[in-house]
C-alpha cells in the first residue's frame, strides 16, 4: 500500500499511542505522535501535508473540545476522536466541536482501518 500522507495522533496513553501509530503506519500513513493537546495542535498547524488527525479527548493539558476547536482553527482535515467516553452526549459534543468521526475504546483494529479509509481514502 502506498503512502497516503501524514497523520497526527494526539493520545496521552503511550500503549494506545503506539498501537495507533502501528495501525496507521500499516495503513500507509507517515505518523507523528503527540501526548498533549497543545503539542498536537502545534504539529498540525506546522505541517500543511497532514491528511488525518486522531484525538483522545481526555488529555492532560486541555479539554477535548478546546483541542478540537483549536484544530479546526488551523486545519480542515478529518479529525477522528478515539475515546473511552461512550455516552451519546460525549459523541455529540465532539462532533459539534469539530470532530469528523468518533470511535470508542476499546475498538477493533478492523473498525479503525475501515473508518480511516473512509475519512482519508487512498490516493
Amino acid at each position: 500500500m502506498g503512502t497516503q500522507g501524514r497523520c497526527v495522533v494526539i493520545e496521552e496513553d503511550p500503549d494506545i499511542r503506539g498501537l495507533l501509530c502501528l495501525a496507521l503506519s500499516r495503513a500507509g500513513f507517515n505518523v507523528k505522535t503527540e501526548s498533549t493537546g497543545a503539542a498536537g495542535v502545534h504539529a498540525v498547524a506546522e505541517d500543511e501535508h497532514v491528511e488525518l488527525v486522531t484525538v483522545d479527548v481526555a488529555l492532560p493539558d486541555l479539554r477535548g473540545s478546546t483541542v478540537l476547536h483549536a484544530l479546526r482553527e488551523v486545519s480542515r482535515v478529518p479529525i477522528l476522536v478515539i475515546s473511552a467516553r461512550a455516552e451519546p452526549v460525549d459523541r455529540l459534543t465532539a462532533l459539534e466541536s469539530g470532530a469528523t468521526a468518533y470511535l470508542t475504546k476499546p475498538f477493533r483494529l478492523r473498525e479503525l482501518q475501515d473508518l480511516v479509509h473512509t475519512l482519508a481514502p487512498a490516493k
